[in-house]
């Protein structure tokens, strides 16, 4: 990767080996373009400290700052949320290599301080499917199946739990979603989903059309949100991720679109 950054602090290699990271897990091009340019406007504001150094008001105030520097960059939310999201996403990171606490824990929005969901990251994702798919478990096929279809989709919690066996259309590789207003649009399947749904649907789990695709103990009614917070919670022990994430963890695909295969 071309070296956007200038001089050769801690901060600037970090920046460097956290946007290879992000291209070797397939982000997607225009996403890493952005966070460049971020990382390129923040690394200068936290030169000279460590991340020990670093608390949540220190970057509260660079965002800040980086408003007053910029405010063609900055001026509607979007913009910010972006700017939050890169922050957040680089310190998480950083963190976990320090092995210190995350500073981007706590971001200021409007109206005060808040704890934001952190996102779940492409090797975390693969770590908790595959100890899903190589356990003994009676439900593993099912479970597979409904968290990969967050990780790869994006879905709202609810939306994925009121699929139907007719909204998965295998032959087109396509998903029907219907939200809460009533309305539907239809979302593609890559093929990593498409693979693991298939596996699931083959395994003598293809039933009725009219049938949830995510069953409890009953075949006849959808898994609740309680119980698949409940079993998120359990794989997330076993594979032992962190446990700030949350069956809530916004996945790669809603801020770092993931590569179509």
């Amino acid at each position: 990767m071309k070296k956007f950054l200038q001089g050769s602090s801690s901060w600037c290699r970090s920046a460097q080996d956290f946007l290879s990271e992000m291209e070797k897990n397939d982000y997607a091009p225009a996403t890493i373009t952005t966070y460049k340019l971020h990382l390129s406007r923040l690394v200068p504001l936290v030169n000279g400290k460590t991340i020990k150094d670093i608390n949540g008001h220190d970057l509260n105030a660079a965002i800040k700052k980086l408003r007053k520097m910029y405010p063609g960059s900055y001026q509607r939310p979007s913009s910010v949320n972006l700017l939050k999201n890169c922050c957040k996403a680089f310190f998480k990171w950083k963190s976990s290599y320090c092995k210190s606490e995350n500073p981007a824990m706590f971001i200021r929005a409007r109206g005060g301080v808040i704890s934001e969901t952190m996102p779940i990251f492409p090797k975390e994702i693969q770590r908790l499917l595959e100890t899903i798919r190589t356990s003994e478990d009676f439900y593993k096929e099912r479970d597979e199946a409904l968290f990969a279809t967050y990780a790869y989709t994006g879905l709202r919690r609810a939306e994925a739990l009121t699929l139907r066996m007719a909204n998965y259309q295998s032959e087109k590789a396509l998903l029907k979603v219907v939200s809460k207003g009533g309305g539907s649009r239809w979302i593609p399947v890559i093929k990593p989903l498409k693979a693991i749904l298939d596996r699931y649907l083959d395994n003598g789990n293809r039933q009725s059309k009219t049938w949830f695709l995510f069953t409890g103990r009953s075949n006849t009614r959808a898994l609740s949100c309680r119980q698949a917070n409940n079993r998120f919670v359990k794989w997330r022990k076993i594979s032992s991720l962190p446990e700030y994430l949350t069956i809530h963890s916004p996945p790669v695909s809603e801020f770092m679109t993931q590569k179509q295969e």
